[in-house]
């Protein structure tokens, strides 16, 4: 991802990033698996506005089962995914108290997505990890060699995405 982030901005091309460390409280899942693949699909669709019936059985969650927090969480994606397609900027103004910044090369600012209450606009995701594969190891051993970094975050998963725009 930071790679990918990095050749966008290098040819000018806006991007804002996030860093999903959120859960859906209503969908009560295990500790262990608190933040699974495809759950901003949910906050996406408006699951905790929605009818249950608009989901397949198997990931349906009742109404009363979801929280204000994910209610909020959920507003908060879906404005700022149509005020990007709009306007180009994911945040003109604040939602929930979240203003939303785009990252440029020399500030690679990412929003920490923890909730509406508390996220925040964070830099430099994990840059010194990712300089020791994409400088340190590549000098070490005198060539590119393909291999996947090593995570230190929890193996069930926090995520991080991008939203992609450019206005020729």
């Amino acid at each position: 991802m930071d790679e990918t982030v990095k050749l966008l901005l290098a040819r000018g091309i806006d991007v804002h990033m996030y860093y999903l460390n959120y859960t859906l409280e209503g969908l009560r899942l295990p500790f262990w698996r608190e933040v699974p693949r495809g759950l901003e699909y949910y906050m996406l669709s408006g699951a905790p506005f929605m009818d249950p019936e608009f989901y397949p059985e198997r990931v349906r969650v009742d109404r009363s089962a979801w929280t204000e927090g994910d209610r909020n969480m959920s507003q908060f994606l879906m404005a700022s995914v149509a005020n990007l397609a709009h306007y180009g900027n994911p945040t003109p103004k604040e939602i929930l108290g979240i203003y939303w910044e785009r990252a440029t090369p020399a500030d690679l600012k990412y929003l920490a997505l923890n909730g509406t209450n508390n996220s925040t606009m964070q830099r430099n995701y994990r840059q010194r990890e990712l300089m020791f594969w994409t400088e340190y190891m590549p000098m070490l051993v005198g060539r590119f060699v393909p291999t996947y970094p090593p995570t230190t975050e929890y193996w069930y998963g926090k995520k991080m995405f991008m939203l992609v725009t450019r206005f020729d």
